[in-house]
């Protein structure tokens, strides 16, 4: 079983002699522990065997060589591309040593350097080079003057022979006769000369066997193949021990395209597929020859070992041993602050090998990771780097916003627009390898919602299904122009709340007519809310809390387009829109007075009370968590405002109390620890539940479940928000949600749509519905109003039809409150009065056109 395993971060990166002099000292720091016991294993016995046939063909005995034999016994150690095969064949060596010094009567091994084919020229044969790396091993132990020269005669001997055997079949061209005879009789003779080769050179060494590391051979792609064919049939004899790295995978390609290639370089096509069945069934033969299964050594996975990995380091004198978990959670808590994992909110690109491991860990040591400090920049950088290695869009396009904001300088570059994570333009083209297709997304969230072409025309002169326009993250749905979400010119300019127009309209766009509709947008809201949480936690440049830049800042907000709407993709775009609404609205003075008391309120709001705990951390993971969150169930709420029956007393500050649960929500489902529910919030309310906290809390138990423990509501002369513990966090949301935004919503105000627009609520229902229903709709009630008020005495539903199309405004309160009614859903298919009135006004409304 594996131990514990320890990355020493005080030593240089070079040393990779991990196994200990010391007998009983652990060889903690060697990865592979596992692998390491089954080598020592291999060795020994295969030394064994080495022993034995050294001494049945040592000179003095067997002078001819008459029982040489061979057999496959290449130790395959086998792992994917960064597991740490390189770094196991070269800790082989010391490893054996100390398992030697245990007990002298084990083989004496003797270990050549590790061989990289990768290394040698393009001409080099493998076969010379392995006789080579023999030969400058041997060498160096010629010089020794206690080596007797017979000896050394024996081996020079050996060496010319097996040097003579060498060879190509073009370099026999100039022999003719017996000579060329001759010539080839040596290379028959390959195999033979070199066992004798071998048996002088363990004598000269005076060990029982050689081990030759070789490593990479599948990398040496140009001539992989004959790398393994040298490997079959050289390294067979018992004397040496061939240690062979790669990928199991990788070499069975590289035998099937090799076998593939000599099997249909004169076949006919129509035999290719043949020859590829052939090939398949000859590369698996010759890879179970060349590295038989029972000595194949497969290094452990990277997941199997990080459990047990610590992390030493000498600059942390507080703590030295860091496990390999804690530093997971240490990535976590700098790169993804107060994110607590919901919707794969903390995911990032973590290691895939032990060498990703070792190199992240050297990029991010712990020492670092823990300092409370985030001032600077390098750490931040040096996880970008990591990002765009590992192809995270969403790791690396968080970093970049994080640290646009730390260098901005001007108020102008304060812009969400201008941060990488929120702008679907800055990531269009900016890494060849980004893949979320955005245009494809857009295009279908624009057929569901089945909103205007205008908004196709606008997407599609930024971005092309053609080109193959891909971003790096996903994202959310734009806001589109679409029915019923806009307000009428005569709606807007009443002067109810000029703020809510000015934060969740938008009428200043390039149009062919001169009337144009204030079309609602979330965008404002959001950018409202995310500076002010920056601001509150000290995370915008300090030159931007003075007070005319932190008013610039906040007024900017409301001279460009709303953040990711339409327009923001091409605020230049000219819209062609169907418009009777009369000459556009003109009520700047009411706008810019609104909007210079809402900025003054965020300015004193921000700069009290200031979250000083929070300073100088990285909020933007958390930010783009909510953003995605928000705008998907903005999405969604645009779906559903469609339901004209459901929808029809909606208001804009409906709309804004709608955007203030779902911000609220968010921002506790993403850093509320412990359980936590995930279901949309205020999408599908009718208005009147979302008007007042309490009834919408007794409505939709979302909201009111992410908050328990840390906020709750109080009822008293009015609705107060009050903590339920005490810390941060608490304060925290506490503060957010006494933003200056979300008291703008304390009447109702702006029906939206055109028909909302133009017969608001109460003012088409006739006084004897009105005094009908006081004090509530139940279904008796509705028989009787019908009764009375269509000289029925019975239903049908051809009569209610006829009665509802004449009560349009009647009729809709009715069937909304049947069809949310849970003991009449019960009943509306069959033949009772139930089910025949709500047919009847169900066939009324389906005939019913906004016009």
């Amino acid at each position: 079983m594996t131990s514990e395993i320890v990355l020493n971060l005080d030593f240089p990166e070079y040393k990779d002699d991990f196994c200990t002099d010391s007998i009983d000292e652990q060889d903690n720091e060697l990865w592979q522990q596992q692998a390491n016991k089954k080598l020592l294993s291999f060795l020994e016995v295969m030394g064994e065997e080495a022993r034995r046939y050294k001494e049945n063909n040592s000179r003095s005995t067997h002078p001819h060589y008459k029982t040489l034999s061979s057999y496959h016994h290449a130790i395959f150690i086998s792992g994917a591309r960064g597991a740490g095969k390189t770094v196991f064949m070269r800790n082989a060596r010391f490893s054996w040593q100390k398992h030697y010094n245990k007990d002298l009567k084990r083989p004496k091994l003797y270990f050549i350097d590790v061989i990289d084919p990768t290394l040698l020229n393009i001409d080099d044969r493998f076969s010379e080079v392995i006789i080579a790396s023999i030969y400058a091993t041997v060498e160096k132990r010629m010089k020794q003057p206690d080596i007797a020269q017979n000896i050394k005669d024996n081996f020079i001997n050996s060496l010319k022979t097996l040097s003579g055997a060498l060879g190509k079949s073009k370099d026999y061209d100039e022999y003719r006769g017996i000579d060329r005879i001759q010539k080839y009789r040596s290379g028959i003779h390959l195999e033979k000369y070199f066992h004798q080769f071998l048996i002088s050179s363990v004598e000269l060494l005076d060990c029982d066997a050689l081990v030759l590391p070789i490593d990479d051979v599948d990398m040496k792609i140009d001539n992989a193949f004959g790398v393994l064919d040298d490997i079959r049939c050289l390294l067979s004899c018992p004397l040496v021990l061939p240690l062979v790295s790669g990928d199991n995978d990788l070499y069975r390609f590289i035998a099937k395209s090799k076998f593939e290639e000599l099997l249909n370089r004169k076949a006919n096509s129509n035999y290719a597929k043949e020859g590829s069945e052939i090939a398949e069934r000859l590369s698996e033969a010759y890879i179970t020859k060349v590295f038989p299964s029972h000595v194949k050594i497969p290094l452990q996975p990277i997941d199997e070992l990080l459990p047990y990995l610590y992390i030493h380091s000498n600059e942390d004198e507080n703590k030295q041993h860091t496990s390999y978990s804690e530093f997971i959670k240490l990535v976590q808590q700098k790169f993804y602050f107060l994110c607590n994992g919901q919707e794969r909110s903390t995911n990032w690109p973590q290691p895939r090998s032990a060498r990703e491991v070792t190199q992240l860990i050297r990029s991010l040591p712990p020492s670092t990771l823990s300092k409370e400090d985030d001032s600077g920049t390098d750490l931040w950088q040096r996880f970008a780097v990591w990002a765009e290695e590992r192809r995270d869009g969403l790791a690396l396009t968080n970093v970049e916003s994080y640290l646009f904001i730390k260098n901005a300088k001007a108020v102008e570059d304060l812009n969400l627009s201008n941060l990488i994570a929120f702008n679907p333009l800055l990531q269009k083209g900016k890494y060849p390898w980004a893949e979320k297709d955005f245009y494809k997304q857009q295009s279908q969230r624009r057929k569901e919602l089945n909103a205007p072409e205008t908004n196709s025309g606008i997407l599609n002169t930024v971005f092309s299904e053609q080109r193959k326009d891909f971003i790096l993250r996903s994202m959310p749905a734009l806001e589109l122009i679409m029915e019923p979400m806009y307000v009428t010119k005569t709606v807007a300019e009443k002067n109810d709340n000029s703020a809510l127009i000015a934060i969740y309209t938008h009428s200043d766009y390039y149009s062919q007519q001169q009337n144009r509709r204030c079309h609602i947008f979330f965008g404002r809201a959001f950018e409202i809310m995310f500076w002010s949480v920056l601001a509150k936690t000290e995370n915008l440049p300090q030159e931007f809390y003075e007070k005319d830049k932190f008013k610039s800042l906040f007024g900017n907000i409301f001279k460009k387009v709303p953040f990711y709407s339409i327009f923001s993709m091409n605020p230049t775009k000219v819209v062609d829109e169907e418009n009777d609404d009369g000459s556009e609205p003109d009520f700047s003075q009411k706008l810019d007075d609104s909007i210079n008391e809402l900025v003054e309120d965020i300015y004193i709001w921000a700069t009290s009370n200031k979250l000083r705990a929070f300073k100088n951390k990285n909020l933007i993971p958390l930010m783009t968590c909510v953003f995605n969150k928000v705008f998907s169930q903005i999405n969604v709420l645009r779906k559903n405002v469609q339901d004209r029956v459901k929808f029809r007393d909606e208001h804009l500050s409906d709309l804004a109390k709608r955007f203030e649960y779902m911000f609220i929500n968010a921002i506790f489902t993403f850093i509320r620890e412990g359980v936590v529910v995930n279901t949309n919030v205020a999408t599908g309310a009718a208005p009147a539940r979302v008007r007042n906290l309490s009834e919408f809390n007794r409505y939709d138990k979302t909201l009111s479940r992410n908050m328990s423990g840390i906020l709750s509501v109080k009822e008293d002369n009015g609705l107060t928000i009050v903590k339920e513990s005490e810390g941060d966090i608490a304060d925290l949301l506490f503060e957010i949600w006494h933003s200056p935004l979300f008291k703008l919503t304390t009447r109702t105000c702006y029906p939206i749509g055109k028909i909302n627009s133009q017969n608001t609520a109460q003012e088409n229902l006739s006084s004897d519905f009105n005094s009908f229903f006081e004090n509530g709709i139940n279904f008796e009630l509705i028989k009787q109003y019908y009764w009375q008020t269509s000289n029925h005495d019975n239903i049908r539903t051809a009569d209610v039809r006829e009665w509802a199309t004449s009560r349009l405004n009647e009729a809709i309160i009715l069937f909304s409150w049947m069809k949310e009614s849970k003991s009449i859903k019960a009943k509306i298919d069959g033949q009772s009065y139930e089910g025949r009135l709500f047919r009847g006004l169900q066939q009324a409304l389906e005939g019913y056109e906004e016009v």
